[in-house]
C-alpha cells in the first residue's frame, strides 16, 4: 500500500488527556488513517473529538465541501513525483494545503543510494557533463565526483519545486522526508536542498521521518520567515510521538496510521506515554538526586557500565535474586529496559514483584510486594533506560538471605520489554537470572534495589 492511499488526519491536541496537554502545549498533532476516505459520519467523529482537520490523496472524488462542512481544514497528500499534477489539482479543488512524501514506497528500499536512484536519467547526465564535463557514471562510489552528482539532482529537484510553488500558488505545502536527505553526503533516499527549498520559500513545513529526536532548527535557519518543523513517525507512531517531545524547534508531529483499533484509541495510548514518560522523568530524577543526596542508597544492584559484554533478553517471565548485606526496606526496584515493536507503547504496565525464594527460584505465588512501571516510563532516545517501580507496601528484608525481582510476561502483539543482561557469569556475586523457559542461571538482569537510608 503506497503512502499516497492512506488518508492522514490532522489531530488536535483536544484529543489527548487533559495531563498530557498541559505538558505538550504547542504542540501540533496529527495522525494517519487506515486507507480510505472518510465517511461522513468519520469526519463528524473527528470533529466532535477537536480535530483541525483532515490530508487525503487525491484519487477518485476528494469530498472536500463535506470536510468543510463538518468545520475541518483538508490537505492533499501525494507523493513527491506526483507533486506538479497534485498542487494543480489541489488548488482547484479548494483543497487548503499540499502535504509531499519524499520517502521511499513499500516496494523500494529505504537505502537506495540517490547517486542510483531514479537511475542515471539523460537529463541528469547532461545537466552534469554540461557543468563538470564529465560522465556521472564513471565515477567512484563515495568520491566527490559521485556526491556533485547527487547535488546536481537536488538543483533539478529545486526547479521543479519552483514549478510546484508557481502552481499551488499562496497553497501551504509541506514535504515529508528521511533527515538524512538534507545533506548530499547523508543522503539515503533523495536529497532535497533545504537551503534552497526553505529559503526561497517553496515548502511552508518540514517533516522529517524518525522514531529518533531530531534537531528542527536548522532548517528554520534557512528563512526569516515561518517554517513548520516536525516529526513523522509512519511504522512507529508512539515513538516518533515521544521523539517529537524531545526534538528541538519541533512544532508538530505527524503519527502513522494505527497498528491496530481506531485512531481515538492511538491517541489514547499516546497521551498516556506522554503522562507515563514525564511522571517517569520527574521519578527518576527525584530519585538520582535523592542517591546523590544520601537520602537513597543502592543495597543491591548491577551497573551496567560495568557489563563487560552486554546482551538482552526479552521479559517473558523472568527473575533475578539478590541477596542483602545488611537489612533493609527496599522502597524501589530499578530495571535497565528498552522497547521493542512498533506496537511497544501499548504493552500493559511492565509487573515487579519481590518474591522470596523457593529452592533456587522465585516463589511466584507468594510475593511479598508489587509495584509497575509504564511503557511510556522507558520511551527516552538512545535505547536502554531506568524506569523505577515503587513498591506499594515495601518489605523488610532480612541479610544473607536469597530473595527474588521477578517480572511476568506482559508483551503481546510481536511487541516486548527488553532487559539489559550480562552474560559473563558472576558478575553479581549475590544471585542469578532465571527464566521460566531458559537456563539462566549463568546470567544477571542489570537491575538496582533502593532503599531509603538506614
Amino acid at each position: 500500500m503506497g503512502l499516497t492511499q492512506r488518508v492522514l488526519v490532522f489531530v488536535a491536541l483536544a484529543l489527548l488527556a487533559g495531563a498530557a496537554h498541559a505538558e505538550i502545549e504547542g504542540l501540533a498533532v496529527y495522525a494517519a488513517a487506515p486507507t480510505g476516505q472518510p465517511t461522513v459520519d468519520e469526519l463528524a467523529a473527528i470533529a466532535a473529538a477537536g480535530a483541525d482537520g483532515v490530508v487525503m490523496d487525491l484519487a477518485g472524488e476528494p469530498p472536500v465541501a463535506a470536510v468543510h462542512d463538518a468545520g475541518l481544514k483538508v490537505l492533499a497528500s501525494a507523493q513527491f513525483d506526483d507533486a506538479l499534477q497534485a498542487a494543480e489539482l489541489a488548488a482547484t479543488l479548494g483543497f487548503d494545503g499540499l502535504v509531499l512524501l519524499s520517502l521511499p514506497t513499500d516496494d523500494m528500499p529505504a537505502d537506495t543510494n540517490p547517486a542510483r536512484e531514479s537511475g542515471y536519467s539523460e537529463t541528469v547526465i547532461a545537466a552534469y557533463r554540461e557543468k563538470y564535463g564529465t560522465d556521472p557514471r564513471q565515477a567512484e562510489a563515495g568520491s566527490i565526483e559521485q556526491l556533485l552528482f547527487v547535488d546536481i539532482k537536488a538543483r533539478l529537484l529545486t526547479d521543479f519545486m519552483r514549478q510546484v510553488r508557481e502552481a499551488a500558488g499562496e497553497l501551504p505545502i509541506h514535504v515529508v522526508m528521511l533527515p538524512e536527505d538534507a545533506a548530499a553526503e547523508t543522503a539515503r533516499w533523495r536529497y532535497l536542498d533545504l537551503h534552497a527549498l526553505v529559503g526561497e520559500g517553496l515548502v511552508d513545513g518540514v517533516f522529517f521521518a524518525s522514531a529518533q529526536p531530531q534537531d528542527l532548527r536548522r532548517p528554520k535557519l534557512h528563512t526569516d520567515g515561518e517554517l513548520v518543523g516536525g516529526i513523522y513517525g509512519g511504522d512507529n507512531p508512539g515513538a516518533s510521538f515521544l521523539a517529537a517531545l524531545d526534538s528541538k524547534g519541533c512544532d508538530a508531529v505527524l503519527l502513522g496510521p494505527p497498528q491496530s483499533g481506531t485512531i481515538a484509541e492511538m491517541l489514547a495510548v499516546v497521551a498516556r506515554s506522554v503522562v507515563n514518560k514525564r511522571a517517569g522523568e520527574d521519578q527518576r530524577a527525584a530519585l538520582e538526586a535523592a542517591i546523590e543526596a544520601g537520602e537513597m542508597v543502592a543495597v543491591a544492584e548491577v551497573d551496567p557500565e560495568k557489563v563487560a559484554t552486554p546482551n538482552q533478553a526479552t521479559i517473558h517471565g523472568v527473575a533475578q535474586s539478590f541477596r542483602l548485606d545488611e537489612p533493609a526496606t527496599v522502597q524501589a526496584v530499578g530495571l535497565y529496559v528498552q522497547l521493542r515493536g512498533s506496537n511497544a507503547l501499548a504493552l500493559e504496565d511492565l509487573i515487579v514483584r519481590i518474591c522470596p525464594d523457593a529452592d533456587g527460584a522465585p516463589d511466584i505465588e507468594t510475593p511479598l510486594a508489587e509495584g509497575s512501571i509504564p511503557a511510556g516510563v522507558f520511551a527516552r532516545s538512545g535505547g536502554y533506560n531506568w524506569g523505577y517501580a515503587s513498591l506499594e507496601a515495601p518489605p523488610a528484608l532480612e541479610a544473607g538471605v536469597t530473595w527474588w525481582i521477578y517480572c511476568p510476561d506482559m508483551g503481546g502483539k510481536g511487541s516486548s520489554y527488553v532487559w539489559r543482561i550480562a552474560p559473563d557469569g558472576g558478575t553479581y556475586p549475590g544471585g542469578h537470572a532465571w527464566s521460566d523457559t531458559y537456563d539462566y542461571e549463568e546470567y544477571d538482569w542489570v537491575f538496582r534495589i533502593l532503599s531509603g537510608k538506614q
